[in-house]
């Protein structure tokens, strides 16, 4: 990526495109290979009782440094937003990716998790489609990765185009939900202490879908007023959007490191990945895709619908496709008591 910015800097647009082409590939695949990988070494270098408090400070960390991260970039192309400062962007953000990744070296693993990657994961994989628990699980997790999918990008389309927004009214909702991320963290690691992670998941979901009907009335103001309702009630849906995600997420992994056996998590989650994560992508794209080319070739013969109003209407049936997802998710198998329960909180203590 840093080599198609400066490529697109010094050498043409063609260069610039061929490497950007390039990069993306190279850094989507080895993000790939490193997201496999994460939940297994939080699985190998914590107890029971540790790993709720690191995945909360994980997630505090990625979304507080995303949080800044947006401010940095405002202010940058602010000032300038010339192929130099878009390629300044670019290898700087791939330098921290080295610098980050000279970390990782120095931190310390077991020899079980180099083990478990070494052997063929063909058979574990197809004892995992197998095992009726983990199906419901991942049945679950394909509920939430869909309902991000067609919740969050269209939330921003709502913004900009439904509402006419600035970029900086859209820039500002998108603190607010990065700034609620972060808090995110924090309230799955109390709520999963408190009633377990599976339960935490649902009562993210209901949240996401309180969020989508909310969306749907979303009122239709002009002029200050507008301004005012973008920096308001935007706020607190993307705010809202951004809890849920992280909330949900964390728990879900959370579950996932209690109840999957070590030598089992590293082919888990390539299942996991590729069906709840690559599927319910691909199926999110197609279904917004399908669901907004439908409400806005009805618009044109409904003269009195706005492009707020094909919005609001996407957010209405979101809302009643993704509700049986309620259903996957109540069917996955609760966490043992003693499992909920051994969970490290801040402060030190045992719960």
């Amino acid at each position: 990526m840093g080599a198609s910015g400066v490529g697109g800097g010094w050498g043409g647009k063609a260069v610039g495109v061929g490497a950007g082409v390039w990069g993306v590939f190279m850094f989507y695949g080895f993000r790939a290979a490193g997201v496999v990988m994460i939940p297994p070494l939080i699985g190998d270098i914590t107890t029971e009782g540790e790993r709720g408090r690191l995945i909360s400070h994980n997630s505090l960390a990625f979304y507080g440094m995303s949080f800044f991260a947006i401010l940095t970039l405002y202010f940058v192309f602010r000032a300038s937003e010339t192929v130099g400062a878009i390629a300044a962007v670019m290898v700087a953000g791939c330098l921290l990716g080295v610098f980050a990744a000279t970390l990782l070296t120095g931190m310390d693993e077991t020899n079980t998790l180099r083990d478990t990657a070494k052997k063929p994961v063909r058979g574990e994989i197809v004892s995992l489609l197998r095992d009726g628990a983990f199906l419901r699980f991942m049945a679950g997790c394909f509920s939430v990765n869909l309902a991000v999918i067609m919740f969050l990008p269209v939330a921003v389309l709502t913004i900009k185009k439904g509402l006419g927004a600035s970029d900086a009214g859209a820039l500002f909702c998108a603190l607010w939900q990065f700034a609620a991320a972060a808090a995110g963290g924090w309230v799955a690691l109390r709520m999963s202490n408190r009633i377990g992670p599976r339960r935490t998941i649902i009562a993210a979901y209901w949240l996401a879908l309180a969020a989508m009907t909310a969306w749907a009335r979303f009122p239709a103001v002009g002029g200050f007023g507008m301004s005012a309702t973008v920096a308001v009630l935007g706020g607190a849906l993307f705010a809202a959007m951004g809890l849920f995600r992280t909330v949900a997420e964390n728990s879900i992994q959370h579950y996932f490191l209690q109840t999957v056996p070590a030598e089992r998590r590293i082919a888990a989650t390539m299942v996991l990945n590729s069906v709840s994560g690559v599927a319910a992508g691909v199926a999110g794209i197609l279904l917004s895709k399908l669901l907004l080319g439908r409400l806005n070739g009805m618009s044109e013969f409904r003269p009195d619908w706005t492009q707020l109003t094909v919005y609001r209407y996407y957010f209405a049936v979101t809302a009643v496709l993704m509700a049986p997802g309620l259903a996957a998710l109540l069917a996955v198998k609760p966490l043992p008591r003693e499992k909920r329960w051994r969970s490290w909180v801040f402060g030190g203590e045992w719960r």
